[in-house]
């Protein structure tokens, strides 16, 4: 099934082009199938308000009137701590002026200064050990770091 129209001349995606990563294993294969070297996996926060629960859809729209083409991250961690698909993983990222090219970036939607749900926090476990059981060198990166931190991401 075609997941991406044509409209007027503008390619739409439908909200299920971002479906639900179901397992560990399921995500292990996508990134030994990834197609391009991976080093790092990235994380970034998104703020999103109290009454909101932002998808990889929602945030793929917000990112269509900027110059990036849509959700510029690889997945998005749920509330509820599902992991959904955002940009493919064979695609380059579209988040750090230095990191895209070999990592992996997932973005946590957040209400401003609360912390991850329990469940986000147990798929952030599972997510970490699944990139090491494929990338044992591989590095974390915190996305939120800022320019006065002499670090440029």
């Amino acid at each position: 099934m075609n997941k991406i129209r044509i409209t007027g001349g503008e390619p739409t995606v439908r909200k299920d082009f971002f479906d639900i990563i179901g397992t560990f294993e399921q995500l292990k294969v996508e990134m030994n199938n990834s197609g391009r070297e991976i080093t790092e996996l990235i994380f970034f926060g998104h703020e999103q308000s109290e009454s909101q629960s932002l998808t990889a859809f929602d945030i793929h729209n917000s990112y269509n009137s900027t110059d990036i083409d849509g959700i510029p991250f690889h997945y998005v961690l749920l509330q509820n701590g599902e992991l959904q698909r955002g940009r493919p993983l064979g695609r380059i990222g579209e988040y750090s002026a230095s990191h895209n090219n070999f990592s992996i970036g997932i973005v946590i939607p957040l209400v401003q200064d609360q912390k991850v749900s329990k469940a986000q926090s147990r798929s952030l476990n599972g997510i970490i050990k699944t990139f090491y059981d494929v990338w044992p060198g591989g590095q974390l990166v915190d996305g939120q770091i800022t320019d006065e931190s002499n670090v440029d991401i």
